[in-house]
């Protein structure tokens, strides 16, 4: 939303919301010598999600 207050002021408010779903873990290297062995990360979680809220003021010069 964007809103003009005076002839050089105006003012915008925001919001966004993000939903990047599920997360789960990848693999791991791990090197010992020559030898390299490849082991599943077990990190499982849930959602990530994130709500924005802003408020921007312009000035017109």
């Amino acid at each position: 939303m964007f809103v003009t207050l005076t002839e050089k002021i105006s003012l915008s408010i925001d919001y966004q919301y993000v939903d990047l779903g599920a997360y789960k873990g990848g693999y791991e290297i791990l090197r010992r010598g020559n030898v390299i062995a490849v082991q599943a990360s077990p990190i499982v979680g849930g959602d990530i999600t994130s709500g924005e809220f802003m408020v921007g003021l312009q000035f017109n010069f």
